[in-house]
């Protein structure tokens, strides 16, 4: 087994969403630009207003998510992740 730690990236998506019915904001990690439930509300299919590229370098014990804002500065984004699935983004 090789000493180097080999970790797999996969592409997401930082999704902002505005609800249709109640107006309130939210924002959910994807995989893909999906619409998504108000977890306001619970209206259905609200598609996303923006997107963020994130790139997620992920060796199953840490996560070394990063994204780059228009001005091309590199910000931290901690994603928890459990039993594959997003739990909750933090964004510094």
């Amino acid at each position: 087994m090789s000493s180097e730690t080999q970790l797999e990236q996969r592409n997401m998506f930082l999704n902002h969403y505005t609800c249709y019915c109640c107006g309130e904001h939210w924002t959910d990690v994807w995989d893909c630009h999906v619409d998504d439930d108000c977890p306001h509300c619970g209206a259905r299919h609200c598609s996303p207003i923006d997107s963020e590229d994130l790139v997620i370098a992920d060796n199953g014990d840490r996560t070394e998510p990063s994204r780059t804002t228009e001005m091309s500065e590199v910000q931290t984004v901690l994603v928890i992740v459990s039993g594959g699935v997003v739990q909750d983004v933090v964004c510094s």
